[in-house]
């Protein structure tokens, strides 16, 4: 879609921009999710965002670069949010059942799950700085550069975050997998 036009009419204008920024709603939210680790959190920031982005959104810009700046806005809203509410404070919480292939074999299907569940809590374990970068380029699949650009660190910083939080996520999902892990979760049953 293209990016907003300034048009004469201001109702023209809003409905462009209520569309423009309604096609991101779901990656805005995704996207809050990832950083928060909080459903009701993310819908709310990101409704948030859109009411910003509306309020201010710059003018002759390519798709691109909104884009690149919008999900800035979503960022720095997950930012605030955590300073206030505190990074550790709430243990990880129950999670909507994944989405993936469906499978006529129960245990492929569960094994499936539980390998994505043990990755997510993988990521929601890494530090801020460093979940924020994995979340940015390994899930949501955006450019390092446009990362960089959104969370306002230098491109190398970012490539160092990226490096360190993937061989910290890499650590963490083999502790988490460990068969010693396994033993005692079945001596607890």
């Amino acid at each position: 879609m293209q990016p907003p036009v300034r048009s004469a009419s201001n109702s023209v204008q809003r409905e462009e921009l209520i569309r423009f920024f309604g096609q991101r709603a779901e990656a805005a939210v995704r996207l809050a999710y990832h950083l928060t680790r909080d459903r009701e959190a993310a819908l709310d920031l990101s409704q948030e965002a859109v009411v910003r982005a509306m309020e201010s959104t710059p003018q002759g810009h390519t798709p691109e670069q909104i884009r690149v700046w919008f999900n800035t806005i979503v960022v720095n809203l997950c930012r605030d949010f955590m300073r206030r509410r505190g990074v550790e404070r709430r243990a990880l919480q129950a999670h909507a059942q994944l989405r993936g292939e469906v499978s006529n074999d129960p245990a492929e299907s569960a094994g499936r799950r539980e390998a994505a569940g043990r990755m997510r809590e993988a990521v929601f374990m890494l530090p801020p700085d460093l979940r924020e970068v994995v979340v940015l380029v390994c899930i949501e699949n955006f450019t390092p550069q446009d990362a960089a650009s959104m969370l306002g660190i230098p491109d190398g910083t970012l490539r160092w975050r990226l490096h360190e939080g993937r061989k910290l996520l890499k650590e963490t999902y083999e502790k988490l997998t460990s068969p010693q892990r396994h033993e005692e979760e079945d001596k607890e049953r």
